[in-house]
């Protein structure tokens, strides 16, 4: 590609109907070719449990999603969700129409391409009157821990993206991390400063703090139905763990590996 980044899909070795994205030689993204509505990485699949437990199965969807990989969840959504409208952000001018070229999109997919910072592109959408219809979901998909550009992660863009969502709408964030959780821990907090409700989601070993890996950050506008958390950790993978309220808050606010 035109900025020295180097991107190939390879085959699955543990599963030949799938492919795996490398971006400069590190596994970036999965998607199983016969049956694209199934994700394998285990986050994503959070995600997406996260989305059908907070909306009515079928319902077609509105969502932005800000950072592109291989589309594994806008693919998801298609096929779960016909007739959702979705847009796909990603700063890498050619990424999105390598992954295209390759591994097209389900059939009647409606996902539009933007090539753009993902926060000039939210702050675009807003000082031109925002969005033509509101968003149902909003994924933020770029964090890779204390690595993470620093003007995405600030309250100011929760802020921003706030005000892209409908009235039941929710902003889905990957929190990937490093053992201790410093920098999801941080970025649980600064969303709780911002939203009416916020859960965190994950396989139950990183609330530990031991150990790296990605936890799946929900916010919204509007208090969550009581019976969410408990929704999101039955839907899997397990064992799986999903904090909200009081609990939410003793995560955040501890210490690295004091649980």
């Amino acid at each position: 590609m035109a900025s020295g980044t180097v991107a190939r899909f390879v085959p699955d070795p543990l599963d030949e109907r799938s492919v795996i994205l490398e971006v400069d030689g590190a596994e970036q993204s999965h998607v199983r070719l016969e049956k694209q509505e199934e994700i394998f990485y285990e986050y994503l699949h959070r995600a997406a449990n996260v989305i059908d437990a907070h909306f009515a199965p079928g319902r077609p969807l509105r969502a932005l999603h800000l950072g592109a990989g291989a589309l594994t969840l806008p693919r998801r959504l298609a096929v779960t969700r016909p007739g959702s409208e979705q847009v796909v952000v990603d700063i890498e001018r050619e990424l999105i129409g390598f992954v295209l070229k390759h591994v097209p999109l389900p059939d009647g997919a409606h996902v539009h391409q933007v090539v753009a910072d993902a926060r000039e592109h939210v702050q675009a959408l807003l000082e031109a009157g925002g969005p033509r219809e509101l968003f149902d979901v909003v994924v933020l998909d770029i964090f890779t821990g204390p690595d993470s550009p620093e003007h995405l992660a600030d309250g100011g863009f929760y802020r921003e993206m706030a005000r892209l969502l409908g009235g039941d709408g929710l902003l889905i964030v990957n929190l990937g991390d490093d053992e201790g959780m410093r920098f999801a821990r941080e970025q649980l907090r600064v969303l709780q400063g911002v939203f009416a409700d916020v859960l965190a989601t994950g396989t139950s070993e990183l609330f530990t703090t031991r150990y790296a890996g990605n936890i799946v950050a929900a916010a919204a506008r509007t208090p969550f139905p009581g019976s969410l958390c408990e929704a999101v950790t039955a839907a899997g993978p397990h064992p799986g763990t999903t904090l909200a309220g009081t609990d939410l808050d003793g995560f955040a606010a501890q210490s690295p590996g004091s649980a």
